[in-house]
């Protein structure tokens, strides 16, 4: 979940606020990791774009809620 509402963060929050602009977003946000939400893909519109280095932290981080540590979801591959 993509946020910009002003709340106590949560310790796994990805944060996007001094790189808001770069992702094509008009104000600062987090990323909350740990909540994840479904809509209709008919509903949903393209916000932004994250670079590799913050989609990276984001993977990691829901693997890490997942329990999937070391799950590589480019290549299918489990580290350890």
């Amino acid at each position: 979940m993509v946020t910009s509402a002003v709340n106590k963060g949560w310790q796994s929050d990805v944060s996007l606020e001094s790189r808001h602009s770069e992702c094509g977003l008009n104000v600062p946000c987090v990323i909350r990791s740990a909540k994840i939400a479904t809509i209709e893909a008919g509903k949903a519109n393209k916000a932004g774009r994250l670079p590799q280095d913050i989609f990276d932290e984001v993977r990691a981080a829901m693997a890490q809620h997942l329990g999937m540590d070391g799950f590589m979801a480019n290549t299918g591959e489990i580290n350890r």
